[in-house]
C-alpha cells in the first residue's frame, strides 16, 4: 500500500483489489478519533459515507465500498492518479494557471457545489479538488457535507432525494460547528474560532455562502499562486511576521485584497464579488443566487 495522504482521523492509501486487479483509494479512519470528535453528535459519524453513497455527480469522487473493523471505519473510493489542483498550480509556469484553465476548473467546481449544497457544505481548497485522467475535476473529502442539515440526515437525503423545500431550509439553516481550513474560511466561519469554548447553541452560525467565499480564495489561488490574505513578499520581515501571527484568523480577513495587473477585469470582478464580507451581497448568495455565478462575465470567457 502507498500512502496518498493523511488527515486528522487517519490516512488515505492506494490499494489494489486482488480479485479484480482494480486500483482504489482507501480512506482509513480511527474510530477512537471519530468518536472523540463527534462525541456530542454521534448521528454525524457516518455522514460522509452516506453522502458519498447518495451522491452521483460527474465532478464528485465516487465511493465503491464502505466497511468497518473493530478499530477502523473504512471508505473505498475511485482512485485519481493525476494529482490535485494544488499539484497543477505548483507544476505550472510561474506557479499559477492561465485564465482559461482556471475558468474551466472553476465552472466544474461551481456545478459540483450546487449539487452538494442540496446536502450540506464542503471543505473547499485546492488539495480537495482532484484531477482525473480526462482532465475533469473530482471533489473529495465529504466529511463536512450533510453535517449542517440537522435532523435531515444523509440517510433521509438518500431516501427522499432533493426538494425545493429542503434547499430553502438549507439556505436558511445556520450551522455552528467549526470546520474548514484556515486561509479558505469565510469571515463568518473564522469568527467561530474565537468562540471555540462556547457551545454550538451560543455561537453565531453560517450557511452555504461560506463555500462561495472559499471558491473566491481558490480561484485567486489558481490565478496568482497565492491566497488573497497571505502576507505579501514585503511582509517577510521578522517583526511583521510576529505581528501577523498575533492576529486572529478573522482579523487577517480584514486586509484589502491586492489584484495583480495580469488578472483580467472579469476575473477581478468575479473574485472580489465572491470575497464580500456581507453574506447577502456575496456572489452566489445575493439576490440572483447561484445564477449570478453562472452568468458572471468571468464564466463567459
Amino acid at each position: 500500500m502507498e500512502k496518498l495522504g493523511e488527515g486528522a482521523f487517519g490516512k488515505v492509501v492506494h490499494v489494489v483489489k486482488k480479485s479484480t486487479g482494480r486500483h482504489y483509494a482507501m480512506k482509513i479512519q480511527h474510530k477512537t478519533e471519530l468518536l472523540r470528535s463527534f462525541a456530542r453528535s454521534l448521528s454525524r459519524l457516518d455522514n460522509e459515507k452516506m453522502v458519498f453513497q447518495a451522491c452521483n455527480h460527474p465532478f464528485v469522487l465516487q465511493m465503491d465500498y464502505a466497511f468497518q473493523t473493530e478499530l477502523h471505519a473504512i471508505i473505498v473510493l475511485n482512485l485519481v492518479t493525476t494529482g490535485n489542483l494544488q499539484d497543477a498550480i505548483d507544476s505550472s509556469p510561474k506557479k499559477r494557471l492561465n485564465e482559461p484553465r482556471a475558468r474551466f476548473y472553476a465552472a466544474e467546481i461551481v456545478l459540483a457545489l450546487i449539487h452538494l449544497h442540496d446536502m450540506g457544505l464542503i471543505d473547499l481548497k485546492p488539495r480537495n479538488v482532484m484531477l482525473g485522467m480526462d482532465g475533469h475535476i473530482q471533489l473529495a473529502d465529504m466529511g463536512g457535507v450533510g453535517d449542517c442539515i440537522g435532523d435531515m440526515s444523509a440517510r433521509k437525503i438518500r431516501k427522499h432525494g432533493t426538494t425545493v423545500k429542503r434547499r430553502e431550509t438549507l439556505m436558511n439553516f445556520k450551522r455552528r460547528s467549526i470546520m474548514g481550513t484556515k486561509g479558505y474560511m469565510a469571515p463568518e466561519m473564522a469568527k467561530l474560532l474565537n468562540q471555540a469554548s462556547e457551545s454550538n447553541d451560543q455561537r453565531q452560525g453560517y450557511n452555504e455562502a461560506v463555500d462561495w467565499w472559499s471558491l473566491g480564495v481558490t480561484v485567486y489561488k489558481m490565478l496568482t499562486g497565492a491566497r488573497p490574505f497571505d502576507p505579501p513578499p514585503w511582509a517577510r520581515k521578522q517583526s511583521v511576521i510576529a505581528m501577523l501571527r498575533r492576529q486572529t484568523e478573522f482579523e487577517k480577513l480584514q486586509a484589502e485584497v491586492e489584484y495583480p495587473r495580469y488578472m483580467s477585469e472579469a476575473a477581478v470582478s468575479f473574485v472580489s464579488a465572491l470575497l464580500r464580507h456581507d453574506v447577502h451581497e456575496r456572489l452566489g448568495s445575493g439576490p440572483n443566487g447561484k445564477e449570478g455565478i453562472k452568468s458572471h462575465a468571468f464564466m463567459a470567457g
